[in-house]
């Protein structure tokens, strides 16, 4: 397996699912709180029990059930019980849940901000105020309906003892929560996949997943997306995919990667219809989809470095290799692009221009000065704004920063 092959530089030149999950093993996702933190599901799997509250402003079910919750977070929290809110009304922003909770008086427990009600779907939530007890071990409910702490005692000591719980479900009588999709299985059984989801994945999918690209499948037809489709649908939302780690509303991003909400829901209905085909020619298929060998198009000057043999197994301390620059002039770098021979070995590589010719093999960022292009997946080239440039000057050499990554192939 090799490492970074070479680095360019051009310059002065322009399937079905349960959607209404009320039972059995709940499925993964991701949210984050209204402070900003990120919370998994699954994640939590080494914790005696998982309690999930749901949670609306103004609503004083919600409210008085919080308040419970916080007393029982007082007498399991120590014994690993991990303790959460839900809101998935969508009248209630990030800022005014955190209104809410300081207005009442705090309180430590994170309230997940179920923006595109993705998961209150799948709990099948109806009123503010209900809990949901889960089974780390199994991911099952053990217990969901209204709180009382005489209630929520018994089956967390039912659930840390590995017993199951003979708690009678109370039913809650909290806020009604709004879902805004709820019991449109048929509608979502009419989403269009070559209108509306073959867009989606043509425009945030593609560039990474086609022959010769960093993704290790292909989407390049109806057959294969349905075919990862369960894939996708755990990908979303847990939000692994895509490759975009910025949280939506907070601050605005010009190479945004993200899927907007409307394709997160859209996509993810269309999955739990059981994906179907629908009528219209395969926009996917109809499109020949090769990664270009130089995105950019050709470039005026090539650098090529020495492969790296990337052992099957163990870790890999990072390579500093490095390249003699042969400009005899300076130039302004309006864009680069770096190539790994190894996409899969490949994690990043990061450059620095250095005045003097290093005398041995390998360098160390010490003496880097501007950098002259960087790589990461799904980022291989570097483009600058309109009229701005990197001076790259004559002579000298450029030094790399290569993370090697094995993958169980050498």
């Amino acid at each position: 397996s090799t490492g970074a092959a070479g680095a360019w530089f051009a310059m002065d030149q322009a399937v079905a699912a349960d959607a209404h999950q009320t039972v059995g093993r709940i499925d993964n996702f991701r949210l984050p709180s209204a402070d900003l933190q990120s919370y998994e599901l699954y994640r939590m799997k080494d914790a005696a029990a998982i309690v999930v509250l749901t949670q609306q402003n103004g609503c004083e079910a919600s409210r008085a059930s919080a308040a419970v919750l916080q007393r029982l977070k007082a007498r399991y929290g120590g014994q690993g019980v991990e303790f959460l809110m839900l809101n998935s009304n969508l009248k209630d922003d990030r800022e005014a849940v955190v209104a809410e909770q300081a207005k009442l008086g705090g309180g430590d427990i994170p309230v997940l901000m179920d923006a595109n009600q993705l998961v209150g779907e799948g709990l099948n939530v109806s009123k503010a105020g209900e809990v949901i007890v889960i089974d780390p071990k199994t991911f099952q409910v053990a217990y969901r309906g209204a709180l009382d702490e005489s209630t929520g005692a018994a089956v967390l000591d039912g659930v840390i003892a590995g017993k199951p719980t003979s708690v009678k479900a109370k039913a809650p009588t909290g806020c009604p929560i709004i879902l805004s999709q709820r019991g449109r299985q048929t509608d979502f059984a009419k989403i269009s996949y070559a209108t509306q989801i073959a867009p989606i994945i043509e425009e945030k999918c593609v560039s990474c997943h086609q022959k010769g690209s960093i993704g290790p499948m292909e989407f390049t037809s109806y057959e294969k997306v349905k075919g990862f489709a369960p894939m996708i649908r755990e990908v979303v939302r847990t939000n692994r995919m895509p490759p975009w780690q910025a949280e939506p509303g907070i601050g605005h991003f010009k190479n945004d990667k993200s899927l907007s909400p409307e394709q997160i829901k859209t996509l993810v209905h269309w999955i739990e219809a059981g994906a179907p085909r629908g009528n219209g020619a395969d926009p996917l298929s109809l499109t020949q989809h090769v990664a270009q060998e130089w995105p950019l198009g050709k470039p005026d000057l090539v650098l090529d470095l020495p492969s790296y043999a990337v052992p099957a197994t163990g870790i890999v301390d990072y390579q500093h290799p490095w390249t003699a620059n042969p400009q005899t002039e300076g130039r302004w770098i309006r864009a680069s692009t770096i190539k790994p021979g190894s996409r899969q070995a490949v994690h990043h590589i990061l450059t620095g221009y250095m005045n003097d010719v290093p005398k041995t093999a390998s360098t160390s960022e010490a003496g880097w000065g501007s950098s002259v292009g960087t790589y990461a997946v799904g980022a291989e080239s570097d483009i600058n704004p309109s009229d701005v440039g990197v001076y790259f000057p004559p002579g000298g050499a450029i030094g790399f920063q290569n993370h090697y990554t094995p993958y169980g192939k050498a």
